[in-house]
């Protein structure tokens, strides 16, 4: 046979075996990191609430009291619609999580698409699979996925708009303003999508002055909200703007300088998290300046050549954090922006490359090639420990006063704790939002019947000592119950 005819066949089939090639290495992500504890974190139970009330068509239990004091009482309402899939199958967290690393594999394929188009096809597919691997192989992305969060299959569904919104006749606009809703039904932060999309649908009415183009401004206004209203409707029953008008005071009577000097710091020092490996020091010194500065050189090269959706959307979400009044996410918050960063460091590079060398991505490569190997040590570390919490609704002591309780308490008493969606959960039973730090005993105490307090200061997410020695002082409550981490007082 022709060896010229064999090469040429390859170079034909390229992609497909990029995408085998690609399949074979991400295929690990459903087998690491799926274990059956969860911290207590609160969000993962109000989403796996909403999808059990959404199966069994319960629109009218009581669930949290005082959410709004808390959180929305309703939120990620498409995440959930997305949890019932699994929820079908069982209630154990290892599904959940199993579901969660399949939205990151399909990211890993989305993200594989979205860095060819954004290169122009420029670059060499195994290239892109070192950059998709970079990603989802990032020990802080995999400690993401140990958690049941909104942020992967938000990532995929806003990734995958940035894609069909680019394409090519009316209907793909259309479906990127459908899935633009669906974003916002999984994450409230998707309205910087929602915004992106209709200044990105005018910015195209203005390069080409055609009032056909009126309609595209118009569908990106009404669709994402009419696509929004419907997954609302068929998850909740019912149209709630809560979420919306709870997250709108957040932004008010705040320092809006200060805190975007505090957040703009909290930020940097996040994305270091990113990109900081095992390796010598200075070496992670040099990563901590240069990759800001090849972003910065990147942004403005590209910028000056064409503005795309996602650098809309990137301004946008990032504007939104930077005076948003919360420094505890870590780099939760900074994920769905990453990939848009790899773009601009490959262009920053790619222009200072220009100077000195002939290749326009030798320099790029290496460096993801060192960032992706030399996070091995932490990919051991994620495999042998799965990420597991210490502490959780899952852990024996907190097992077995959720059981006292599920037995022992009437459906109708309402149960005081510092995580009120995750006891309301696990028991069923109608909960208040209570944190010494948040409200006073006394103004709270008439609407609870129990509390739930955790002594064990190892249990960080639920110890609340002040609150420990206030209920101990306190006539009104009984002991009735406890063991060596939790104690149960009834309101006499």
């Amino acid at each position: 046979m022709n060896p010229s005819r064999i090469w040429n066949f390859f170079q034909k089939q390229k992609k497909s075996f990029s995408l085998f090639f690609l399949s074979f290495l991400l295929f690990p992500l459903i087998l690491i990191g799926i274990n059956e504890e969860h911290d207590w974190g609160d969000d993962f139970s109000q989403y796996l609430d909403q999808s059990r009330d959404f199966i069994e068509s319960d629109f009218n239990s009581i669930d949290v009291i005082n959410s709004n004091v808390y959180v929305p009482v309703n939120r990620g309402e498409g995440f959930s619609l997305l949890l019932s899939l699994t929820y079908y199958i069982g209630s154990s967290i290892s599904i959940h999580l199993t579901l969660i690393s399949l939205f990151l594999i399909g990211l890993g394929y989305v993200l594989f698409n979205f860095f060819r188009s954004r290169f122009q096809y420029d670059i060499s597919p195994y290239f892109v699979i070192i950059l998709v691997l970079t990603f989802v192989y990032n020990y802080q992305v995999l400690r993401l996925k140990a958690e049941i969060l909104t942020v992967f299959p938000f990532m995929f569904f806003l990734y995958w708009t940035f894609l069909i919104f680019d394409k090519n006749g009316i209907k793909f606009k259309i479906l990127s303003f459908v899935l633009c809703g669906f974003c916002l039904s999984i994450a409230m932060i998707g309205s910087s999508l929602y915004l992106a999309l209709i200044l990105y649908s005018f910015y195209i009415y203005l390069k080409s002055n055609s009032y056909r183009n009126i309609y595209l401004i118009l569908c990106s206004i009404f669709i994402p909200i009419v696509s929004y209203a419907i997954i609302q409707l068929f998850v909740l029953n019912k149209i709630s703007l809560n979420t919306v008008f709870w997250y709108s005071p957040v932004f008010q009577e705040q320092n809006i300088f200060s805190l975007f000097q505090i957040n703009l710091y909290y930020y940097f020092e996040a994305l270091n998290m990113f990109f900081e490996q095992e390796i010598w020091w200075w070496g992670n010194l040099i990563l901590k300046y240069s990759i800001p500065l090849f972003i910065l050189i990147g942004v403005y090269f590209r910028w000056r050549r064409k503005i795309h959706l996602e650098d809309l959307f990137l301004l946008i979400y990032l504007g939104t954090l930077l005076v948003y009044p919360y420094q505890k996410s870590g780099l939760r918050f900074l994920v769905p922006l990453i990939p848009i960063f790899f773009i601009y460091i490959i262009d920053g590079i790619k222009e200072i490359n220009s100077f000195f060398l002939n290749s326009k991505y030798s320099f790029s490569i290496a460096l993801f090639v060192i960032i992706l190997f030399s996070n091995m040590k932490n990919w051991s570390s994620f495999y042998q420990n799965s990420y597991k919490p210490d502490y959780g609704p899952q852990e024996k002591n907190a097992k077995k006063v959720i059981s006292y309780i599920k037995q022992n308490i009437d459906s109708n008493d309402v149960i005081g704790f510092i995580k009120p969606w995750a006891l309301h959960y696990y028991t069923k039973k109608p909960t208040y939002y209570f944190h010494s730090k948040d409200l006073k005993l006394s103004k709270s105490i008439n609407q609870i019947n129990y509390f739930l307090v955790c002594k064990d200061s190892n249990n960080i997410e639920v110890f609340d000592d002040v609150l420990a020695k206030e209920i101990d002082n306190n006539k009104s409550f009984k002991l009735i119950w406890k063991n060596t981490s939790f104690s149960l007082y009834r309101r006499m």
